[in-house]
């Protein structure tokens, strides 16, 4: 008699795949993860990874990065945007676009508005009073603060933006985003059993970390977009991996 092998088990066996696959600790994104992230909590920061959760919300990250990687560099820098007039900024993101489509007028009139939302903060200390609480160091930031941050309706934040927003800043948060939900149907799985099973899964080899719901969710992205690379392909590929 064959004995089926638990949950737990096949998840385990997923996560030492995975590490693999996608390189371990010389994988960009996780290595970006682990040692790249903010340690305090800035208006820079925040700028830079809200500009990009707005790019690439309904584009695939490789044509968010190649747009971003031609747009001017002025562009990450919320005081260079904050400078800029309504009708001198418009003039200023037009030219990246031939056409411009509403869309991405949208996308840059919101990244207009943050950018003055932050400008307007007195200070650092104030600005993060106002959205988190008072905290200091990234790594105390976690899914409460982006539910704050989602509920103060900063455009083009919704629940998933507002945790990638806040795991980027250096926090622990789960975006929940399309792969990680497959995953989690997959396996039969709520986010808050998601956040139980990171303390049981076992550290894959040359992971220098414990593994935490953040980083099992940076993982699943990692690997889905390289192995998995559609959607619908998901179960066909878990199963025939035996996950």
């Amino acid at each position: 008699m064959v004995r089926r092998r638990s949950k737990m088990t096949k998840i385990q066996n997923f996560i030492n795949k995975a590490w693999m696959a996608i390189g371990g600790i010389n994988n960009e994104d996780v290595y970006t993860f682990l040692y790249e992230r903010p340690k305090i909590i800035r208006r820079d920061k925040f700028y830079e990874e809200y500009l990009w959760a707005v790019w690439v919300s309904g584009l695939k990250r490789k044509s968010a990065e190649g747009f971003l990687d031609k747009c001017d560099q002025e562009v990450f820098d919320y005081k260079f945007v904050a400078r800029k007039t309504p009708k001198q900024w418009q003039n200023h993101f037009k030219k990246y676009h031939k056409p411009l489509r509403e869309k991405a007028r949208s996308k840059w009139n919101a990244v207009y508005s943050v950018a003055n939302m932050l400008d307007a903060y007195k200070t650092e200390k104030e600005f993060r009073e106002d959205l988190f609480g008072g905290k200091t160091r990234s790594k105390e930031l976690n899914t409460t603060d982006a539910i704050t941050l989602y509920e103060k309706r900063i455009p083009w934040v919704g629940k998933p933006n507002a945790n990638f927003i806040v795991r980027n800043i250096g926090g622990e948060a789960i975006k929940c985003d399309r792969w990680l939900e497959k995953f989690m149907d997959y396996y039969n799985l709520t986010l808050v059993k998601l956040d139980r099973l990171a303390g049981r899964i076992k550290t894959p080899h040359g992971c220098p970390v414990r593994l935490t719901p953040g980083l099992i969710d940076l993982i699943v992205w990692c690997y889905c977009e390289q192995e998995v690379l559609k959607v619908r392909n998901f179960n066909k590929h878990f199963l025939s991996m035996e996950f």
